[in-house]
């Protein structure tokens, strides 16, 4: 029940946050030259990259499963179907690794 209410919470924060912006996202390739400012067309780009984004992929990037480790020490299946499950966009990694370590985890997820 707990997963569900996170769910939907995020759907909802997704919908208020990310939707709107979507929406104001019509835009033709020449905008660069109508707003030289560059934190508009930073706006810009970003608005393009959301309305390419389905809703599904938009609630993924509010979701950030933790990952959970097979006998190697590396991501294990689950955390694979997780990722791909909810489009996440971001994991929590548990673990005590070095840089080279992290890398190869990294790496695989």
């Amino acid at each position: 029940m707990k997963k569900l209410s996170a769910v939907v919470s995020s759907i909802v924060l997704a919908s208020t946050l990310l939707l709107p912006a979507a929406a104001g996202a019509h835009t033709s390739k020449d905008d660069h030259l109508r707003y030289p400012n560059s934190k508009k067309l930073k706006n810009i780009i970003l608005n393009k990259m959301i309305s390419k984004l389905s809703d599904e992929e938009k609630i993924g990037q509010l979701v950030m499963p933790s990952t959970h480790d097979d006998s190697n020490s590396m991501p294990n299946e689950q955390t694979r179907e997780l990722i791909q499950k909810y489009k996440a966009g971001s994991v929590i990694v548990y673990g005590e690794r070095n840089a080279r370590k992290t890398a190869g985890y990294n790496n695989q997820l």
